[in-house]
């Protein structure tokens, strides 16, 4: 996480949308504040262990986020260093 987060953000920096200002404006209208350390506390939520979707037999769904790298994300090439 902690080397996707710099590739990550140049791409989105680079989008034609203004999302620095979505961002601040949602972050107004919810009334937070970025934490800190933005990707401990991402990897904090996101590897926690509660499972808040089930398929309709019970089981758990797996993680949105797999088992993906930005290696393997031709994507985004262009913002590694």
């Amino acid at each position: 996480m902690r080397r996707a987060h710099p590739v990550w953000e140049a791409f989105w920096r680079d989008c034609e949308d203004d999302n620095e200002g979505l961002r601040e404006d949602l972050a107004a209208a919810i009334g937070i504040k970025a934490p800190d350390d933005v990707v401990g506390a991402l990897h904090r939520n996101v590897s926690t262990r509660m499972v808040f979707a089930h398929y309709q037999d019970g089981s758990a769904m797996p993680s949105l986020f797999g088992n993906g790298t930005i290696d393997r994300n031709p994507m985004l090439k262009p913002y590694m260093k």
